[in-house]
């Protein structure tokens, strides 16, 4: 090849590779953050881990990385006991299932979800026991004792109001349904205490009533339990966002899972930069899209977070599911001035910035002192410092 073709092409590659500089610099940020995420694993700072794997997989879109997002959360339920900790981390583990494309991922995701499932349905149980024996005389223990007392319609209409009233957490929307599914099966108002039961079975499709239930009840939960055969527990489905832009709103991806009775009404997201103590919140209907307002995500020199969970309510405003809480939140980066700049200056078309104009021209002028002297090789006499020497007689 010549060498003014060759120079050419150089040039061409070298401006060819512009643009993949900017997914250089990404890939080896996500790797570097999640060489953090592995050492602060290694350390026990298992939320350092949550974040740094979480920054992760927002550069790289690497799913198997949600696998260690949820190894990190039940390691630091190990140490801090917040049962938020597992549901987080069952929440992942059921998004990693659904994106995973190998098989060994998707069996590694299930075992992880098998185990966790039977860890939470114990905490469930014991924060119901204890709810109850802090709420000896609440609502939810007054109905109790009509329905124990023969007092079925009283302790229906308790009930019913005590869910009407909403803000009740969703073990607790579950006990509301058990006992109306119970209370409509002994009225024998069978219709009632199927549609209750399917209710509960949408929150905890594991249940099952105590061998001492009515024949009736049991019946009714048969019914509804045949109507949601395989289908899991209402959730939602979530994938860490990306860094944030300064002053722009920030999108939340979310999804609800296994909702065909429509109990879920409108959704809220609950946020505030990392150190502040007070939540604002955005609630959408069911479908709409949620985002966090640019105004609340203000530049800054310096990097910061922001923290976040989300809820799920129904039509009275009872959480049936939620991501995240007040003690565990998710949270977010929110990018500094400079990285603004940087990525703009990377996502800038290379014909708009100046330096490339300058590769360009000296590369034009290499190209073309080339040609010139391939020219003058192969058709001029050759040149000496001072100047062209005249044609030899041939």
């Amino acid at each position: 090849m010549r060498a003014p073709a060759r120079t050419a092409l150089l040039l061409l590659v070298a401006f060819a590779a512009v643009p993949a500089r900017a997914d250089d610099a990404t890939e080896a940020k996500a790797r570097g953050r999640y060489s953090d995420g592995e050492a602060a694993l290694r350390l026990g700072h298992y939320l350092d881990a949550v974040q740094a794997f979480e920054d992760a997989y927002r550069l790289s879109n690497k799913v198997e990385i949600l696998y260690n997002i949820g190894l990190a959360y039940r390691r630091a339920y190990s140490v801090d006991g917040r049962p938020e900790y597992l549901r987080r981390a069952m929440d992942i583990y059921r998004t990693f299932s659904q994106l995973a494309t190998s098989p060994v991922e998707k069996r590694a995701a299930d075992q992880a979800i098998d185990q966790l499932g039977a860890q939470l349905r114990q905490i469930d149980e014991q924060e119901r026991l204890a709810r109850l024996r802090a709420q000896a005389n609440g609502p939810l223990a007054n109905a109790v004792r009509l329905y124990s007392e023969g007092r079925a319609p009283e302790a229906e209409r308790a009930l019913t109001g005590l869910l009407h009233r909403g803000r009740n957490p969703p073990s607790m929307v579950v006990d509301i349904y058990r006992l109306l599914g119970q209370i409509f099966a002994d009225t024998a108002d069978g219709a009632a205490a199927v549609d209750a039961f399917r209710k509960l079975l949408a929150l905890d499709p594991d249940f099952t009533l105590a061998p001492t239930a009515q024949p009736l009840a049991k019946r009714a939960l048969a019914r509804a339990q045949a109507q949601a055969e395989g289908r899991g527990a209402l959730g939602m489905t979530h994938l860490p966002p990306p860094a944030a832009t300064p002053d722009q709103p920030l999108g939340l991806s979310l999804a609800i899972d296994n909702d065909p009775l429509d109990m879920v009404a409108r959704v809220t997201v609950w946020y505030r930069r990392q150190g502040q103590r007070r939540f604002s919140s955005v609630t959408v209907a069911k479908g709409g899209d949620l985002s966090i307002p640019g105004l609340d995500i203000p530049a800054s020199d310096d990097e910061y977070r922001v923290e976040y969970f989300i809820d799920a309510f129904d039509r009275w405003g009872n959480v049936l599911t939620s991501i995240g809480s007040t003690q565990a939140p998710l949270s977010f980066p929110v990018l500094t001035n400079a990285e603004v700049e940087q990525r703009a200056e990377a996502a800038r078309a290379w014909y708009t910035r100046p330096w490339p104009w300058v590769g360009i021209a000296a590369g034009v002028a290499v190209v073309a002192g080339a040609a010139a002297y391939a020219y003058m090789k192969y058709s001029t006499p050759p040149s000496s410092l001072w100047g062209v020497i005249q044609s030899m007689p041939r």
